[in-house]
């Protein structure tokens, strides 16, 4: 397989699809209309696989059919799958909004809460780098003092690539002192040149540790990472601490 269509299936399966279903679009992207069967040869499955897979496509409008019989299946440009899927998202997202408005504001859901506030240290188990970035913009998010961003040799690529860049940036509009720790090399320096002149970089040489430290109060530390600097970090892992005593 090229080099590229391993690129697009990368793109494709971080954006919530399966190695298979995107190959499938890539093929039909690639190809004329097929049948399942043809689909199927083409890219090493079962013709009954393929046919559910392309259905299940097509059910997100992420692949067309024809009317007539048999049923051949055609695809779009690359660009319009991806489209497509935002469009999903964003209407997920919509619907997710509006539950939430509706919960906080009906009075007559039987729905109770408990504060379940508390003093005591507590942790959690965070998994796949895209849910750990999300946290790490939230904690920063909310720092009142100072942050410390643990960025090893490759963390300052997943930051820039995240919504807690955005975080970063307004906490030091807000007069929250910034530092960073990490290893920078030739390959990563012109990343920390871009940054605010307003955050004070540290380089140590073979340091490795990723995460981050907020007031002293939060920390999120990364206890395994992929070995690849521009994976989709499914199996990347952090640990979120929260303990006053954090850096006592």
């Amino acid at each position: 397989m090229e080099d590229s269509n391993i690129q697009v299936i990368e793109k494709f399966i971080e954006a919530g699809l399966d190695e298979k279903q995107a190959r499938l679009i890539i093929d039909l992207a690639t190809q004329p209309p097929s049948k399942a069967s043809e689909i199927g040869k083409r890219i090493g499955i079962s013709r009954m696989d393929a046919y559910n897979s392309l259905r299940k496509l097509q059910e997100q409008g992420l692949v067309k059919a024809t009317l007539d019989k048999p049923i051949r299946f055609f695809g779009m440009k690359i660009e319009e799958v991806f489209e497509q899927i935002i469009r999903i998202k964003e209407m997920d997202l919509r619907r997710i909004q509006q539950n939430l408005e509706n919960l906080s504001t009906n009075l007559d859901i039987p729905i109770m809460s408990v504060d379940q506030s508390t003093e005591e240290d507590s942790f959690s188990v965070l998994k796949d780098r895209h849910t750990i970035m999300a946290t790490i913009e939230s904690v920063v998010s909310e720092a009142e003092n100072h942050v410390w961003l643990l960025l090893g040799r490759w963390g300052i690529l997943h930051l820039l690539r995240s919504g807690a860049k955005g975080s970063v940036e307004d906490a030091i509009s807000r007069g929250v002192d910034i530092k960073i720790v990490a290893s920078v090399d030739k390959r990563t320096i012109r990343f920390f040149d871009g940054l605010d002149d307003k955050i004070e970089v540290r380089h140590h040489e073979d340091f490795n540790l990723n995460g981050v430290f907020v007031d002293d109060e939060v920390g999120i530390q990364f206890v395994h990472t992929e070995d690849s600097p521009t994976g989709r970090g499914k199996e990347d892992t952090a640990i979120l601490i929260e303990s006053g005593m954090l850096l006592s």
